[in-house]
């Protein structure tokens, strides 16, 4: 599968939802850890520089950035973004 139409997609951007991962930071690290994008917006959860970012994309009229104050911790760890 290549994808999916945004109809049948979670809906991530338009209620309360929780993404909760399960992962082992090496430390200082760059990627995008979900993202979930269609024709109206888009939103992406990611690491840049060992520091958690979420970005919400809504129309292309208004983005919303939030980052961690701190970088994540080396080792096994569990992040949730609610």
């Amino acid at each position: 599968m290549s994808g999916m139409s945004e109809a049948v997609g979670p809906k991530l951007g338009k209620q309360d939802s929780l993404v909760s991962m399960e992962m082992d930071v090496p430390g200082n690290t760059n990627g995008v850890l979900y993202a979930l994008a269609g024709f109206s917006g888009d939103l992406t959860g990611y690491e840049k520089d060992g520091i958690l970012s979420y970005e919400f994309n809504l129309f292309e009229v208004q983005r919303t950035k939030i980052n961690a104050k701190d970088k994540l911790p080396k080792g096994k760890t569990k992040i949730e973004v609610e």
